[in-house]
């Protein structure tokens, strides 16, 4: 969905099955539909302490189609079912204990989000019902990092727009790396009657996502 480089997946084109049961003709029965040709046109990766590694993504098919009682799949499809012993969610402890990696320097981090934006591009003619190509554009890219503040480095990378990588362990055997990070905001609220702890949130973008 989002690597580029030597193994890019934002050209990918995908096709997406539901199978849901529904009412067919005062009878519930097995429906299927399919979103054809989808590609991503963005996804957003993020995660707070102690919650689960989430991920929303949007994606522009070339077709939807109508709910049908056949799948049209030669024989009958086999949705694989969900395994609680493999198929485990990464969660905010899944990275190890220095999960967030700001220039190979380990950060106090409350929470994360990048954005990758493909801008699709959808071409659809006149006499067409349907999109007859989506094709991704401009590659955009953009995190933040809720930081708690031990000193001013970044406060200075900011200032002095220094490119850096970032490198988010997500899970066990699973990183994402951005390549030449810029910090273009940061954040700092300050209230008398406050006793959390002092936490800087740093807004920027990134010329490119590799998820290794």
């Amino acid at each position: 969905m989002i690597n580029v480089g030597a193994t890019p997946s934002r050209d990918d084109s995908i096709t997406f099955g539901v199978s849901q049961s529904l009412n067919n003709a005062g009878t519930y029965a097995e429906m299927y539909s399919f979103a054809k040709g989808a590609r991503c046109d963005s996804a957003t990766i993020s995660c707070e302490a102690q919650g689960l590694v989430t991920v929303e993504s949007e994606w522009v098919p070339n077709d939807v189609t109508t709910w049908s009682s056949t799948s049209g799949i030669t024989g009958t499809p086999v949705w694989t079912p969900l395994n609680s012993a493999t198929h485990i969610p990464f969660s905010s402890i899944s990275g190890g204990a220095t999960p967030v990696l700001f220039n190979s320097i380990a950060q106090k981090c409350k929470s994360y989000s990048i954005t990758v934006n493909n801008a699709i591009d959808e071409n659809q003619f006149i006499g067409s019902a349907t999109v007859e190509s989506a094709q991704p554009t401009t590659y955009r890219g953009t995190f933040e990092l809720d930081i708690v503040y031990t000193d001013t480095t970044l406060i200075a990378d900011t200032k002095s727009y220094t490119k850096r990588p970032i490198v988010l362990a997500i899970g066990t055997g699973a990183t994402i790396t951005m390549a030449d990070c810029w910090i273009e905001t940061y954040d700092e609220p300050l209230a008398a009657d406050s006793t959390d702890a002092k936490t800087v949130t740093y807004s920027g973008k990134f010329r490119e996502a590799v998820i290794s």
